[in-house]
């Protein structure tokens, strides 16, 4: 069952991950700022009530570097947290399942090790190599038989039903929410172990056959010892994965003879070694130089430093603005506790037991100071002593926000969470 310390661990491994809001508009660091501890208590009571509904992704496209795009989607933080703590949970069923020729989405697996792996067939004698990929293999996971799978982990079951609402929360592209009906989504944490568990029986099959697979992901090679082995091999691939509602991607499939260069992962085959990818080449500007000993060395081209004075940047609340005014809503309203001052050069301040937000001049908002629990100040924003002081005096924590909702720090009275 679930914990509290489950819900702490998972959020220290999700606080050093992207920082990007999901649907909800929430970030890292405002999840963070706005009293994370009693967000995980939240959480940990819906789990416990197995009342926990996963929201959709917040979905866009990124361009791959062999063409076309890829669907990407960030779950809201609060799902990232339940996510992970679901990684954990199925970390040991799943390592007792997969195989030794799959190394991707591994805790202590690599791509060194699975080039390692290929290496030891390729180097023994004259191999020839089946190096192929699957297309759109995220996108194209049949969820009957992913389900199936996991019902097979025999977990808990809550872990399947929190699993399945993972699985089937949807994403939304440009304000449109889409239900797929398969597919699992690329960019959160569960989806390379999920993925690795579909293909489980496919590697299976290929081991039980004698088929010198190794597998990263969606990309995998095989080492065969004959052109005729290489052929039957590759038709029988291609059905045991027709059987996975999955196809492979024939452009980037290919069979290569002996002495055939090729490379898998990034890795270079040729000659009967393997080479390591060049680093990557860094341009910068300079000149060869031999010193006295006769040896060439870089001299890198020395930058000069421009010292220039400039006045310090303050906020001023006296400057035109020409940004609309945030409507009161964003302010405050009768359910909330958390007074937010979003507008750029609003001045906060404090009369008759009351925190007075005002903007070019003009009183926007009065909050009796007895309802206030937190107050956020985002972008430049000023504080009268005054506030400041009284908001310390009745242990009111002031967060600071940059505009786009980044954690800057928080002021409050020493010892109170």
């Amino acid at each position: 069952m679930f914990t509290i310390e489950h819900l702490l661990a998972a959020w220290a491994q999700v606080r050093v991950g992207s920082r990007n809001a999901g649907v909800d508009g929430i970030t890292l660091d405002l999840f963070a700022a706005s009293s994370a501890n009693s967000e995980l208590q939240l959480i940990l009571h819906h789990l416990l009530q197995e009342s926990y509904h996963a929201s959709p992704a917040k979905g866009f496209y990124l361009a791959k570097s062999s063409g076309g795009k890829r669907l990407i989607g960030i779950p809201t933080v609060r799902d990232r947290i339940v996510q992970r703590l679901l990684l954990e949970k199925l970390y040991f069923p799943l390592e007792d399942t997969f195989l030794d020729c799959s190394y991707a989405y591994r805790p202590g697996r690599n791509i060194q090790q699975a080039v390692q792996h290929l290496y030891s067939y390729y180097q023994l004698q004259p191999k020839w190599i089946i190096k192929a990929d699957i297309a759109e293999f995220f996108d194209n996971l049949c969820w009957a038989l992913l389900l199936t799978a996991l019902e097979e982990l025999q977990l808990e079951p809550i872990v399947m039903q929190l699993l399945e609402g993972q699985l089937k929360s949807g994403i939304v592209i440009a304000g449109k929410p889409i239900y797929p009906g398969k597919g699992v989504l690329q960019g959160g944490v569960l989806s390379g172990a999920l993925a690795n568990l579909y293909l489980t029986d496919f590697d299976k099959k290929c081991l039980s056959h004698g088929i010198n697979l190794v597998r990263y992901g969606d990309d995998f090679a095989i080492a065969c010892s004959s052109c005729l082995e290489a052929n039957r091999i590759l038709d029988k691939i291609t059905v045991w994965l027709g059987e996975l509602y999955l196809h492979l991607q024939m452009e980037k499939t290919q069979i290569y003879v002996p002495n055939e260069e090729f490379t898998f992962l990034g890795y270079r085959f040729a000659g009967g070694e393997v080479y390591a990818p060049p680093p990557r080449q860094v341009q910068q500007e300079g000149e060869w130089v031999t010193n006295a000993s006769g040896y060439p060395s870089f001299r890198p081209k020395e930058r000069k430093l421009k010292f220039e004075s400039r006045p310090p940047k303050a906020c001023d609340i006296s400057k035109p603005s020409h940004l609309p005014k945030a409507p009161i809503s964003h302010f405050w309203q009768e359910f909330m506790s958390t007074l937010y001052v979003t507008d750029q050069g609003a001045y906060l301040s404090v009369k008759n037991q009351q925190f007075q937000v005002y903007y070019q001049g003009e009183l926007r908002i009065k909050v009796p100071a007895s309802r206030v629990s937190n107050i956020v100040l985002f972008g430049c924003c000023n504080v009268s002593h005054g506030a400041v002081s009284y908001a310390l005096r009745q242990r009111i924590p002031i967060m600071y926000l940059s505009q786009r909702g980044r954690y800057f720090g928080r002021l409050q009275t020493e010892g109170d969470a």
